[in-house]
């Protein structure tokens, strides 16, 4: 039914009525336009909202665009605090690199100064070494030449002495021969005077090997400290001035090997204890060159002179000093030894004390007055020697 009417469709007609008999076409021709409007309002609205979502991404990507140019200017201004902090630290290392330079370079000028001080201090105490070397091998040559000198002397002495008795053996054997005899006597009475002579020459001989052995015996007692062959020397009416052949005399022997007892018996018996050898040196002298306090007391004692001295020039406190025997220097300096007493080389007791490294000597004669300013040859004072040697003077 169509607006109230009735419609069939007839088996011979297919198709339905015309339009204009068909109601409800008409309804549709009146919608439509409103759908379609409706479409299209949907399809402005939809591309309105397209357009604004491109605006908007648009304006973001501007946003980024400019948040991005902002962070690079960012970046660079970083970039370049970063590059001048780095040049900053070149900078640095630079200048600690130049100052690094010069201190080792002034560690280098001053270890070579320090070097060059040490080898010319080294130059100087070889030096000194050498010149004391020097002198301790010129003395002992002229002491060993003086030696030999003497030696060579008595040689001679003994040797005149020998023809002397030569001499003076031809001369008996011809007063022995008498006047004629042998014309007269014959071959008997020749023969009986050559055996005399033999006789007399052979005892002769024998008597003066005696004698020198005696010498012998005696001063080697002397030096071992056999007082009963001295006693029975002096209670044979002996001489107690008796010397060898080094001009040495027995209580020199005695006294160089401390036998106080031998000294004292000699001295009893009227030894001259002043008596010299051939070079020079006393009986006080031989014992401070040993050491011997007891013997070096009894001497002094027998008024010996003290600050007698050798052919070499040294002394009793020098021998001393040179033997480091310090109670010795004690006992001579408090006794009158002449402390500044100079030999013939111009050194004192001091110089050889410090001269053979003997610290207590030294200290022993500073202690009593000895003058360690005193200057050597070489312009040096005793004081500035003793430090070169390590010795401690106070």
């Amino acid at each position: 039914m169509i607006f109230g009417k009735n419609f069939t469709l007839l088996p011979a007609e297919r198709f339905p009525p015309s339009p204009v008999h068909w109601p409800g076409i008409w309804v549709v021709i009146l919608i439509t336009p409103f759908i379609i409007f409706s479409i299209f309002s949907v399809l402005g609205h939809i591309e309105s909202r397209g357009v604004s979502a491109q605006n908007q991404i648009a304006k973001a990507s501007i946003a980024k665009a400019s948040a991005a140019s902002g962070s690079e200017s960012e970046l660079r201004e970083v970039e370049a605090k970063l590059a001048r902090q780095q040049q900053l630290v070149r900078d640095f290392e630079k200048r600690l690199a130049a100052e690094k330079a010069e201190l080792l370079a002034e560690q280098e000028l001053i270890t070579q100064r320090k070097i060059a001080e040490l080898e010319t201090q080294l130059a100087a105490e070889k030096a000194s070494v050498f010149i004391d070397k020097q002198i301790v091998a010129n003395k002992l040559l002229s002491e060993a030449e003086e030696r030999v000198r003497l030696e060579k002397q008595a040689l001679l002495e003994e040797k005149q002495k020998l023809e002397e008795r030569r001499t003076e053996l031809a001369a008996n054997q011809q007063t022995q021969k008498p006047v004629g005899a042998a014309k007269a006597a014959g071959s008997s009475a020749k023969s009986t005077s050559k055996g005399s002579t033999q006789t007399a020459s052979t005892n002769r001989r024998t008597t003066s090997k005696t004698s020198t052995e005696e010498v012998t015996a005696l001063f080697n007692a002397a030096r071992t400290g056999d007082i009963e062959t001295i006693r029975q020397h002096i209670n044979a009416k002996g001489d107690v001035n008796l010397r060898n052949a080094r001009r040495e005399t027995l209580i020199a022997a005695a006294s160089a090997t401390g036998q106080l007892d031998i000294v004292s018996l000699l001295l009893q018996s009227g030894a001259n204890p002043n008596r010299e050898d051939s070079r020079g040196r006393t009986p006080l002298i031989f014992a401070a060159i040993g050491g011997h306090n007891l013997v070096i007391t009894m001497l002094l004692e027998a008024k010996v002179n003290i600050n007698k001295s050798g052919r070499d020039g040294k002394t009793a406190l020098m021998a001393a000093a040179w033997n480091n025997h310090a109670n010795v220097i004690e006992l001579l300096a408090k006794s009158g030894a002449q402390l500044e007493k100079v030999d013939p080389n111009g050194k004192t007791a001091l110089f050889y004390a410090i001269l053979n490294n003997h610290q207590e000597a030294a200290r022993a004669l500073v202690g009593n007055g000895a003058n360690d300013k005193r200057k050597d040859d070489n312009g040096q004072t005793l004081m500035e020697l003793a430090k070169l040697k390590s010795i401690r003077l106070n």
